[in-house]
């Protein structure tokens, strides 16, 4: 993970925190002055602590993977939920390449779901009482909305076919 601003950093350190619980303070406490680009006081000839940078691909190869999908590849990323058909970050649902990566690995397809497909979040959707529509008789119309007069417009669609081009002006 190689990133020289701080921007850059923060988006892929929030990510490998979120996605490894524990690594952030273990990080922190060596120092992200130590191990990091970003964060370096001066330049480090692009030599970086072996153990720091090793630990960190290992962890950050475990939640991507290459997924062929006929004659296209498809990159499924289980840590930032998302996937290059952009069906699993618009949906909220695992797409056929998640699938592929949860049968060979230990994820479960049930936790990629969104909450807002879950059974619980349906009945307390639904939990309130919904009641039908009163006859018209029993409205209750306040007298502001009762005076206003609101009548179709005056505008009659012409009979016949529409013209396609436009009737040059004669300026």
């Amino acid at each position: 993970m190689k990133t020289y601003n701080l921007q850059d950093f923060h988006v892929l350190f929030y990510t490998l925190c979120s996605a490894v619980p524990g690594v952030k303070e273990y990080l922190e406490a060596v120092g992200l002055d130590r191990w990091t680009r970003s964060h370096a006081p001066s330049r480090r000839y692009n030599i970086m602590t072996m153990n720091i940078s090793e630990s960190l691909n290992a962890v950050l190869v475990k939640y991507t993977f290459d997924v062929i999908d006929g004659d296209r590849n498809y990159c499924v990323d289980m840590a930032l939920w998302t996937c290059t058909c952009r069906k699993f970050q618009l949906d909220q649902l695992p797409c056929d390449h998640d699938l592929a990566v949860v049968r060979k690995t230990p994820y479960e397809a049930y936790n990629l779901c969104s909450v807002y497909y879950t059974r619980e979040f349906w009945h307390e959707t639904y939990r309130g009482v919904i009641s039908p529509i009163p006859h018209i008789s029993s409205w209750s119309i306040p007298q502001q909305i009762s005076d206003f007069d609101m009548q179709p417009s005056d505008v009659r669609t012409v009979a016949g076919r529409r013209r396609k081009r436009r009737i040059p002006s004669n300026w």
